[in-house]
């Protein structure tokens, strides 16, 4: 087995997930894997690779996805290149999914490393707010479904400050990965 080790984020949506995996492409060692959806290439910040729903089925039959799921009506997935980047010992980041976390464990093992990041009510709504993917409705939805469970054995990352202070938090957690950056301890 490698060293490669995949670190899967999960958290509500305006966490600040796409925040941190953004600012983690800078540094060495680290691999931020983008993930292919079922949405336009220009709606939002995420990025990601756009795909029709039929692009995604072929994609998924033919098995090039690692990681396959649906959610808020779109298709989600992670390609199988991932395979390869663990395999070589880089340590890659993902946007991953809370509910298809057993499913992506089943399929990784002790490679999966659960990473939770959280945030408070009202930072989460200016988040969705500012970010302009959803109305006011979907935001209200979003935001009377997500309740934060703690999921065991997971690392958590507060990030209702900062971001560097969030990143900081992660470096501590990850000492081995050597994400210290200029501006981060």
């Amino acid at each position: 087995m490698s060293s490669g080790k995949l670190y899967y984020l999960i958290g509500r949506s305006g966490s600040g997930k796409d925040a941190i995996l953004e600012r983690l492409r800078h540094y060495p060692g680290v691999v931020v894997a983008h993930r292919y959806i079922t949405r336009a290439a220009d709606a939002g910040s995420e990025n990601h690779i756009a795909l029709t729903a039929a692009e995604f089925s072929r994609r998924e039959q033919a098995g090039a996805l690692l990681f396959a799921w649906q959610a808020h009506q779109l298709h989600y997935g992670v390609g199988i290149e991932v395979h390869h980047w663990l395999a070589a010992g880089l340590q890659v980041f993902v946007n991953g999914s809370r509910d298809y976390l057993p499913e992506a464990r089943a399929r990784l093992g002790a490679q999966l490393i659960p990473v939770l990041v959280t945030v408070a009510d009202e930072t989460c709504r200016q988040r969705l707010h500012q970010r302009r993917r959803e109305s006011p409705d979907q935001i209200s939805e979003r935001m009377q479904r997500q309740i934060e469970v703690p999921i065991e054995d997971a690392l958590v990352i507060d990030n209702n400050g900062p971001l560097d202070a969030s990143l900081a938090q992660l470096a501590r957690q990850l000492p081995a990965l050597g994400l210290v950056a200029e501006g981060v301890q």
